[in-house]
């Protein structure tokens, strides 16, 4: 045999095994869920992440750090700032997380706590991302579902904008901001995100314009 055809040979075994062993790699628990199709899409953008023992959790609801993680990685920012929450470590994973989130501008840094395993609520996970859109002022001051009311005020902008834009239809009578969002749900948003509107531009704000809160 020729030296070239082995080369050839182990270059389509390698290829070979290397595509068996990715997709392998595919979450155990995603398959024939019905957000199945947008996680494989951002799991292939490499925007997010499953666990450690190759799930995904798609029915739980997504902590903020987690979402903080995903929304970094779709924006695609690197920057970071000095994280100064009492209850963020630099040993903890989600650490440079948060430090780009504050450079970004979607955290406001304080000496308190952030409470990083608390669960996203809906409202606050649109917040975040609505920022990084220049979506046009909502002309509507109400929408027609039952629980516009409980949307906080500071908000409304947010969900509005998305429903504006066709990517938040609740339930057809119910938004229920202050409920959790799960993985599989905030997949589904991006993905829509990602088709219609593209990946927004990264912000970053001078460290010196960097306000604290209270």
């Amino acid at each position: 045999m020729k030296r070239k055809d082995i080369i050839v040979i182990l270059t389509f075994l390698w290829i070979f095994f290397y595509s068996t062993s990715s997709m392998a790699k595919d979450f155990t628990d995603t398959q024939g869920h019905w957000a199945e199709p947008y996680i494989l899409k951002l799991k292939n953008e490499k925007i997010l992440n499953g666990y450690e023992d190759n799930t995904f959790r798609p029915n739980n609801p997504i902590s903020r750090v987690e979402f903080y993680t995903m929304v970094n990685k779709f924006v695609g920012l690197e920057k970071t700032y000095t994280v100064t929450f009492t209850d963020v470590d630099p040993r903890d994973w989600f650490y440079y997380e948060v430090a780009k989130g504050i450079k970004a501008g979607y955290l406001i840094p304080t000496t308190g706590k952030l409470n990083p395993n608390v669960e996203m609520t809906r409202e606050e996970g649109l917040e975040i991302l609505e920022y990084f859109y220049d979506f046009p002022k909502n002309k509507k001051k109400d929408y027609p579902f039952e629980d516009w009311k409980e949307v906080s005020s500071s908000r409304h902008k947010a969900v509005g904008s998305f429903i504006d834009i066709g990517i938040l239809k609740g339930d057809g009578k119910y938004l229920k901001p202050k409920d959790p969002i799960t993985r599989g749900e905030i997949s589904k948003i991006l993905y829509l995100l990602l088709e219609s509107q593209g990946r927004p531009k990264v912000k970053s704000i001078v460290d010196s314009n960097i306000i604290f809160g209270t």
